[in-house]
């Protein structure tokens, strides 16, 4: 039992580790125009030896980039680097003159019946019909759009079935929330941010090289624009690679979790009522038609959780971490692996010795 129970924590940290390789792997991708230079500087013929030396380098930029991806997602999960501007854009549900007072009675109904305390509920003011989730660890938005709000509250007759509806949308998103689903979207954003902010240090470089080459007489200009195709034609690249790794991912990841919407539609139909839960759906979401989209089969949604009772035993959301410390854990034992294997401790011992050395 308890083995099946570990496999089973083991599969449902697959996706994080998945994303996380990919994501490394992009960012390796976006600093390959440094490595080939150094390659190019340190050719010393085609030979057995060089490639090793090349696939040496590469093993000591994927670790490097790798241990310091890990420790950012950590400090990021911590601290909420990643979704300081998201959670600026959105504002305490009291303060919303429209609907404070409507969804005050809904989410401390739910504060009380989940037992969450650390959960808040928050108001974006955007026209986009949707709920979603802004956290870190040991803190939680649940945020609703306008456009949402607005869209409910015109389908509904009167504040009572406005406020049964909001409910269960909130506590889905609540149970998203202490799922950790919050941490392959702090992955993604963070790989954004990493990815923009190289391709900035890319663009800057190629702009001095430039610079510098046009101020060479007879040859410079020519060379100058050879550099400005290269940069653009470096920058589609890596455009090209993350976009392919991102839809490798979401294609992986629908195909894996195509009834996890089910499940998490059928949890909140135990918590709040089948009906109500159906409602919401009917109400908020639209089929795309999507290949793999989990909204293609919305009306298979809301049958699946139409007639599920809501339940009379006392139910505690806790916000659970260990999917995403295990995740954590495994990455760190690969990288230690992998550090083994490149005998960092030398690099690092060289690297101090040579610190030593110029100061």
């Amino acid at each position: 039992m308890a083995y099946f129970h570990i496999k089973l924590a083991l599969y449902k940290m697959i996706p994080n580790i998945l994303l996380f390789f990919i994501v490394v792997v992009n960012l390796c991708f976006s600093i390959l125009p440094f490595v080939l230079l150094t390659a190019l500087f340190t050719y010393d013929g085609i030979t057995m030896g060089y490639f090793i030396k090349i696939l040496f380098l590469i093993k000591v930029i994927f670790f490097f980039i790798s241990f310091l991806f890990c420790v950012y997602i950590i400090l990021d999960i911590i601290f909420g680097f990643s979704v300081l501007k998201e959670r600026l854009k959105v504002k305490h549900y009291k303060l919303s003159l429209r609907y404070g007072r409507l969804l005050k009675k809904p989410f401390e109904e739910i504060k009380k019946t989940l037992h969450i305390q650390n959960i808040k509920l928050m108001v974006s003011s955007n026209s986009e019909v949707k709920s979603y989730i802004i956290a870190s660890m040991g803190r939680g938005m649940v945020c609703l759009t306008t456009g949402l709000l607005d869209a409910v509250r015109l389908r509904t007759e009167n504040d009572e079935e406005f406020q049964e509806v909001i409910k269960a949308i909130i506590v889905r998103e609540a149970i998203s929330l202490t799922r950790g689903d919050y941490f392959p979207q702090a992955i993604l954003r963070i790989n954004n941010k990493i990815t923009g902010t190289t391709k900035s240090l890319i663009s800057l470089f190629f702009k001095l090289l430039c610079a510098i080459t046009a101020l060479i007489p007879l040859i410079g200009e020519p060379f100058a624009r050879i550099l400005r195709l290269l940069n653009v034609f470096i920058e589609k690249t890596l455009s090209f690679v993350n976009n392919f790794l991102m839809l490798v991912y979401s294609i992986v990841m629908k195909i894996l979790h195509r009834n996890s919407k089910i499940k998490l539609d059928t949890k909140t139909a135990e918590i709040v009522g089948g009906e109500n839960v159906a409602l919401a759906l009917s109400l908020t979401q639209k089929p795309d038609f999507k290949i793999f989209s989990t909204k293609r089969n919305i009306n298979k949604r809301i049958k699946a959780v139409k007639n599920v009772m809501k339940s009379n035993k006392e139910i505690k959301l806790k916000t659970v971490h260990r999917r995403i410390v295990g995740t954590i854990i495994i990455l760190f034992v690969c990288l230690g692996y992998l550090g083994y294997d490149i005998k960092i401790w030398r690099i690092i011992e060289f690297m101090i010795e040579f610190v030593n050395k110029v100061t």
